[in-house]
């Protein structure tokens, strides 16, 4: 199983629309992929003094070859949907985890 996470720090002052935004346009298109075992969005709790609101989205896929598929199809096209709303507003950061 690798795991996939994208970690965003978005403006406080976009910070609910940002999150409307994963809910009702990224998670819907990354559920529709077959690549895709499941997926979580969280906020974090941890304090982490960005100057912003931390969300966590976790995207669980099968296997590398899954993954590799995700960065090389549609990652751009994640990334596209928020900046067009948000450039300049949000940062991120994703690891790569595999369960052992």
């Amino acid at each position: 199983m690798i795991l996939s996470s994208f970690t965003f720090s978005i403006e406080y002052s976009h910070a609910l629309l940002f999150e409307n935004s994963l809910n009702t346009e990224i998670v819907p298109f990354l559920n529709s992929l077959e690549e895709v075992k499941s997926l979580k969005l969280y906020k974090l709790i941890t304090d982490i003094e960005t100057g912003g609101q931390n969300l966590s989205l976790q995207i669980f896929l099968e296997n590398m070859d899954k993954h590799k598929s995700i960065e090389a199809n549609h990652k751009a096209k994640i990334l596209s949907i928020l900046d067009a709303k948000f450039a300049g507003k949000y940062v991120y950061f994703q690891s790569l985890l595999e369960e052992i």
